[in-house]
């Protein structure tokens, strides 16, 4: 039985909890659950049975063969760090905390531990990657959310933005990928994702847009090869609305690749 320990039990790590129980039950079982308040854990761990014990980090790491992250950006080079020393691998939803991350992808590949990356709330990363073999000339990336979805991001509070006072679609912020995290570092993985499937430098425009039901993510990637554009309206996952729910079912299908039920791969 593939033992799995889940870093950070909000919305995501919940669903992705409840998911393994149910749809991986004869291949995979959540071990450990470990989030900074201990009381998420326990919760989390009361909701799908015994098994998974709210534990210290250091022995989630320990006792997991998969470790998936579902915390913050702020925690994920130092977790990954962490599996790496214990030659633990492990899947990152963050994935705005591994930019820059060179020296980290050195050294697990050194280590032979790999690291998984969802492709989150995008579409068309398979295209991406494949003209990334030739040169990419520009990649863009604009996201499109409605107000409560940026709510409480650094950018926002840093420079006193109302955004209950907005009455039309309003760009909020415009720049590289590596700034977007930093400003929006619950909102934007994508831009981190996007980031790493191109190898290219990747400019974001991030609008608020009142009455926005969905959160809007759309790529535009020109190289020799012609252009790539493609477009996702994504549903906010009910717990939590600076994510998607295409964000949650990108990290189901990643584990079944893992875990050997995905039939054909593309």
């Amino acid at each position: 039985m593939f033992k799995i320990g889940i870093v950070g039990c909000g919305a995501m790590g919940s669903k992705v909890a409840e998911e393994i129980k149910s749809r991986f039950r004869l291949k995979a079982k959540v071990v450990a659950l470990f989030d900074i308040d201990e009381s998420r854990s326990k919760r989390l761990s009361s909701a799908i049975g015994k098994d998974p014990l709210s534990v210290g980090l250091d022995e989630l790491i320990r006792s997991s063969d998969l470790i998936i992250e579902a915390s913050s950006v702020s925690a994920v080079k130092s977790l990954v760090g962490k599996a790496i020393d214990a030659g633990k691998d492990i899947m990152v939803m963050s994935s705005g905390g591994l930019m820059n991350g060179k020296a980290i992808f050195d050294k697990a590949a050194a280590k032979r531990v790999s690291i998984y990356v969802p492709s989150g709330a995008l579409a068309g990363l398979d295209g991406v990657k494949a003209a990334a073999i030739g040169k990419i000339a520009s990649v863009t990336l604009t996201t499109t959310k409605p107000p409560k979805g940026l709510q409480g991001a650094p950018f926002i509070v840093e420079n006193r933005i109302d955004l209950s006072a907005l009455k039309k679609d309003t760009v909020i912020f415009e720049g590289a990928a590596l700034d977007a995290v930093k400003a929006f570092p619950a909102n934007v993985n994508v831009a981190a994702t996007l980031s790493f499937a191109s190898s290219a430098p990747v400019r974001i425009k991030i609008i608020a847009s009142p009455g926005l039901k969905r959160n809007i993510h759309e790529v535009e990637v020109k190289g020799e090869f012609g252009t790539l554009t493609a477009r996702t309206e994504n549903i906010p996952l009910s717990d939590n609305p600076r994510t998607s729910t295409l964000a949650f079912l990108s990290a189901v299908r990643m584990l079944q690749d893992i875990l050997g039920d995905a039939g054909m791969r593309s």
